[in-house]
């Protein structure tokens, strides 16, 4: 269930019963033991139908519970507030993060950066970076990424949010190609 355009998104009565309905369509699909998300998508917003599809494609692949598994450990490891793998052409392969709503702001601050290096790459010639960096300071939270490795036809990112007053490297990294190789392989 995903429609969510923006001329309706603050309609109060059909909110209520966009609640009603995802109430018991999660009621009916616990019975029938089924995993089930809702996720607010539209076509107006290209990152929204790109979250929705890469969460389509993490839900039909064993491999992906592993690399969740290794994400979230990484993140632990460079004391990460969230951290997720994404293409460079928008399609997120694992996600963690501490606080929920992390988990959507990195997604999406991930595709619409990424949305924005491919405008200026191809308007404006611009080159590639390997690394980008924003502090987002009234929040005190700081965004990372940096390229992995190749991946299929595009690079494999790294993407973290870090406290702002905290450390904001990626350490191990190494450890973390070595330990994703065989993963990203099965995907």
């Amino acid at each position: 269930m995903h429609k969510f355009d923006p001329d309706v998104a603050d309609d109060e009565d059909l909110l209520r019963k966009r609640a009603d309905l995802i109430d018991k369509i999660a009621t009916k699909a616990l019975d029938l033991q089924y995993n089930c998300k809702f996720i607010n998508s539209t076509i107006f917003l290209r990152e929204t139908v790109e979250q929705l599809f890469s969460i389509a494609i993490q839900e039909m692949h064993t491999a992906t519970y592993m690399l969740e598994h290794l994400v979230e450990e990484y993140t632990d490891r460079i004391g990460a507030k969230a951290v997720a793998i994404m293409t460079n052409n928008s399609l997120v392969l694992a996600t963690f993060s501490t606080e929920p709503a992390l988990d959507n702001i990195i997604t999406q601050t991930g595709l619409i950066m990424q949305a924005l290096v491919d405008f200026y790459k191809n308007t404006g010639g611009m080159k590639l970076e390997t690394d980008y960096n924003v502090s987002f300071e009234a929040n005190q939270l700081h965004l990372k990424t940096t390229k992995l490795f190749p991946y299929q036809n595009d690079d494999l990112l790294l993407w973290a949010i870090f406290p702002l007053d905290g450390e904001k490297e990626f350490v191990d990294i190494d450890w973390l190609r070595d330990e994703l190789k065989p993963i990203i392989q099965m995907l």
